[in-house]
């Protein structure tokens, strides 16, 4: 969060300040998400007895739907 944001959060007066914390919100929520897809995947590759990633139906509809990697 940037110091502006910061500043906006912090003095109810400000102007955009709901739209700051809904988009902070926002942002949070989908980190999450992505976290507990990872989280999910890794538990399950753990037991997975595929030699490879791409032979098991699990992993490969994980790969297909992961997002792209990509710097925030």
């Amino acid at each position: 969060m940037s110091l502006s944001d910061i500043r906006r959060v912090l003095h109810r007066g400000e102007v955009d300040r709901t739209t700051t914390i809904e988009h902070h919100l926002r942002r949070i929520k989908e980190q999450r998400a992505k976290l507990e897809d990872a989280e999910r995947f890794l538990e399950h590759v753990i037991g997975c007895e595929h030699d490879l990633l791409t032979r098991c139906g699990e992993c490969t509809i994980y790969a297909s739907t992961a997002p792209s990697l990509e710097r925030e």
